[in-house]
């Protein structure tokens, strides 16, 4: 086991974002930038890699983060993530098209500040893009491309979970306090 890699077991699932927040609360107090990514082979390793040779080379960087370019996942996945794109841009959000695209990679000053406005639900990762872009992070974003997934199960994988994750985030974009008020 590598000193900078860790992993943590929580009870009850809170959804992802909870999990994420959890684990920065640990680890941010003692590295200048953490970083995170799917463990189910979808996203190479090497991208980790890539997002960290890509903070420094320019110490502005607050936040790092993959834009998945392709996926090999199959069609429901791809036309919903295409549908995630359109309602981003209608909103206004365009900016943070993709935002379920791995790795992430944060400067640990910037992930303290966001972690009381990121939500705890599937929402994490638009919501810290949002957030970013409210507070004029610095941030990048790099090609990824996204595998076949290696093993486990994605939890929106059925039509119905597709449908449900899409409401929760047209109800998130639309009528969240956050948006509105960062």
């Amino acid at each position: 086991k590598s000193p900078n890699i860790y992993t943590y077991h929580i009870e009850k699932n809170k959804g992802i974002g909870y999990g994420i927040k959890t684990c920065l609360l640990e680890i941010i107090k003692n590295y200048e930038v953490v970083s995170w990514t799917h463990a189910d082979g979808q996203t190479p390793i090497e991208d980790v890699v890539k997002a960290y040779q890509i903070y420094i080379s320019d110490e502005n960087t607050d936040l790092v983060k993959g834009i998945r370019i392709s996926r090999t996942d199959g069609f429901l996945a791809t036309l919903f993530t295409t549908i995630y794109n359109i309602i981003l841009l209608i909103s206004g959000n365009y900016k943070s098209r993709s935002p379920n695209s791995q790795p992430t990679l944060i400067k640990s000053s910037f992930a303290n500040s966001i972690i009381s406005y990121a939500e705890n639900d599937s929402n994490f990762d638009i919501s810290v893009l949002l957030y970013s872009n409210k507070k004029k992070a610095k941030l990048i974003r790099f090609p990824v491309r996204f595998k076949s997934r290696i093993s486990g199960k994605g939890a929106n994988e059925s039509i119905y979970n597709k449908i449900k994750y899409s409401f929760l985030t047209l109800k998130f974009l639309f009528f969240k306090k956050f948006i509105k008020n960062n």
